[in-house]
């Protein structure tokens, strides 16, 4: 048994009850008191520190970057017993004052001082208990998150490195296995700039995929920020959905599988349907049409130009929402239970995650060839003006390089 962690364990625990059982005149709120506190961690007499420890458990929120600001410039022995009031605020509130402290934790962390490593040991051992806060916060926004099985395979290629085994809420005594793969910031996303925060909460992840639609209310580049604290980070830039996948490597826009419940199953696309228009414009290959679908908002109308067989159609598509293809792979596995931490109360944790049940997918209907006598199909070689388009000159129109679609070399749109 690690009597280390026991011990630490029943500290917290026994500072946690007295924080919330203390009298209103035990906790400190003044800057001048708060500072004598936490000289007092230091005092020979183990009465006196523990009583300091218990008053600085209970500190007032905005107190809390004081605790930070001392933890980095103190001696070892006096920032390690900040750090670990530091943890007991953080793992006993799940609302500001347990942000403010896990805040404050990452500061310690990466200024690189004498707590450095205690505070991101900390960070790390509750890797799960930060990932189930940020998924809540996000969800709460607007965003989403995707989780996918931990040995899926996609055309013989691995989605995750085998060192997904070890992270934190995957294996034994936690359910079905699940890793987080893409958080979506959808359209009616309401965060805020500062609100990303939460997406820094997910550090022990990599190779996460993060999906910004055109609508939401931060911008690309407000994401790009993350990446020092993301390692592995993609950033993929979407406006409506047309639920299709294809190959991002180039040559024409083939249809490769039409996801199910989405608009382009609505209207009709078929895999191996060879897309060759988008409006009037033309269509040179899979990438090409992610650019273009860009300047489309949810609820758009567009017309499609596509060479089925000898046939060739126009196809009419209402674009849709991310949301309705989102949990439609094979590969998605439902999500952890909302984790509320060693010392959270009952009403901290969320009783049932969100649902993944996926809706049936809609019949699907019978599309007319076009007569010889209409307006012809566009070629690739021709340059006319879109219909229906929106202004594509919105700041972020440009993909990030180096971007990796969720299923392997084949992208989705």
């Amino acid at each position: 048994m690690n009597w280390k962690v026991v011990a630490f364990a029943t500290i917290a625990f026994a500072l946690n009850m007295d924080a919330q059982d203390a009298p209103a005149g035990e906790v400190v709120s003044e800057r001048a008191d708060i500072e004598t506190a936490i000289q007092q961690l230091s005092s020979d007499s183990f009465p006196v520190r523990e009583n300091a420890r218990r008053q600085l458990a209970s500190v007032s929120e905005n107190q809390i970057p004081l605790l930070g600001q001392v933890a980095r410039d103190a001696d070892s022995e006096q920032a390690g017993r900040i750090v670990d009031i530091l943890e007991v605020i953080f793992l006993a509130d799940d609302g500001t004052r347990g942000e403010l402290a896990e805040r404050m934790l990452e500061d310690i962390r990466n200024q690189g001082g004498v707590a450095s490593i205690d505070a991101g040991e900390v960070l790390r051992a509750n890797a799960r208990l930060r990932e189930s806060r940020a998924r809540q916060a996000i969800e709460k926004l607007g965003g989403e998150f995707v989780y996918y099985a931990p040995d899926a395979n996609i055309q013989g290629l691995w989605l995750f490195e085998s060192s997904v085994a070890v992270l934190p809420g995957i294996g034994v005594g936690f359910g079905p296995p699940s890793v987080l793969k893409s958080v979506y910031l959808h359209e009616d996303w309401t965060g805020t700039k500062e609100d990303l925060w939460h997406l820094q909460r997910l550090s022990n992840h990599r190779d996460l995929t993060v999906y910004l639609i055109e609508g939401a209310s931060v911008s690309v580049n407000d994401l790009f920020v993350l990446a020092a604290s993301l390692p592995g980070l993609s950033i993929q830039e979407r406006g409506a959905c047309l639920g299709i996948q294809g190959d991002n490597t180039g040559g024409l826009c083939a249809v490769g599988e039409v996801v199910e419940g989405s608009a382009a199953a609505d209207a009709g696309l078929q895999p191996n349907d060879l897309i060759i228009g988008l409006n009037k414009t033309p269509i040179r290959n899979f990438p090409h049409l992610v650019e273009e679908l860009k300047a489309f908002d949810v609820g758009d109308q567009v017309v499609f130009a596509v060479i089925r067989g000898r046939d060739r159609l126009v196809i009419p598509v209402t674009l849709g929402s991310w949301r309705s293809v989102s949990q439609r792979s094979q590969y998605v596995a439902s999500p952890p239970e909302p984790f509320g931490g060693p010392l959270a109360s009952p009403e901290q944790i969320v009783e049932e995650a969100p649902s993944t049940t996926r809706p049936p997918s809609p019949e699907l209907p019978s599309k007319t060839p076009i007569e010889g006598d209409e307006e012809p199909v566009p070629t690739p070689d021709e340059n006319e003006p879109g219909e229906n388009k929106k202004d594509d000159s919105a700041e972020g129109a440009t993909e990030p390089s180096g971007v990796e679609s969720e299923e392997g070399s084949n992208e989705e749109e």
